[in-house]
């Protein structure tokens, strides 16, 4: 795996666009659209990551809340991009 983290559909029968139609009408799906999400430790955003935390716990979530939207964007899961939209503001504020 080449990304900083994925998710995995656990349900085949749930495509990723039955899932966003379904949140998007507030549905509950249950146990029908059950996705993990797998971290790849070997990725280097990943271990710098880690020794962000330990640097600056509170940025460093941020991050990590951005890897995860990257990973439901990835799987076309994103229904609101708005507070991604401000994460990566935020992100680029600090590192600018």
């Amino acid at each position: 795996m080449e990304s900083p983290a994925i998710i995995l559909n656990l349900n085949p029968m749930m495509t990723s666009s039955i899932q966003r139609v379904m949140q998007a009408a507030n549905r509950d799906f249950g146990d029908m659209g059950r996705n993990a999400l797998e971290i790849n430790t070997r990725h280097k955003l990943i271990k710098k990551l880690d020794d962000l935390r330990q640097e600056d716990a509170a940025f460093a979530r941020v991050v990590a809340e951005q890897v995860f939207d990257n990973a439901l964007i990835s799987a076309g899961l994103v229904i609101n991009p708005r507070d991604m939209v401000e994460r990566i503001n935020q992100i680029l504020e600090k590192t600018l």
